[in-house]
């Protein structure tokens, strides 16, 4: 992840506590992290004209694993939240493979019982949540 993260183009801080979980096959994992940290560096807008900064945090809520991905700047636009998630939508100033990311994310996870959500942050800013449970096997 930290390799496609300089081949985007950003800088990536990566925070995950010892003590979370998840059962799913670590290249499947990583390529949807990969995927996201994509879409987040496309939204990413560096404030001092350094390149972007990407957060990615793991932490669990009860039996359920969630990944955040915060970039810098305001993140996805509010019109394009939803529309991200749809397959096949062409978005301006995204290349093909940026804006078809969440689309799949979103398919994928749906298929194997987790979610991707695009979610406000207390600063107004907008980024993704990935919800993955931890208490049974998740064939990622």
């Amino acid at each position: 992840v930290q390799q496609s993260a300089q081949l985007a183009g950003a800088q990536l801080h990566v925070e995950v506590p010892p003590h979370v979980v998840v059962d799913a096959q670590p290249a499947r994992l990583a390529e949807v992290v990969r995927r996201v940290l994509g879409a987040a560096v496309a939204h990413s807008r560096s404030t001092d004209g350094a390149l972007p900064r990407v957060v990615v945090r793991l932490s669990q809520v009860g039996d359920l694993a969630c990944i955040q991905v915060d970039g810098e700047g305001p993140g996805v636009d509010y019109d394009l939240a939803e529309l991200l998630m749809r397959s096949f939508f062409r978005v301006p100033g995204l290349t093909a493979s940026e804006e078809g990311n969440i689309a799949f994310v979103a398919n994928f996870l749906a298929e194997h019982g987790g979610d991707i959500r695009i979610e406000e942050r207390p600063n107004g800013s907008r980024w993704f949540d990935i919800v993955l449970a931890v208490d049974e096997a998740v064939p990622l």
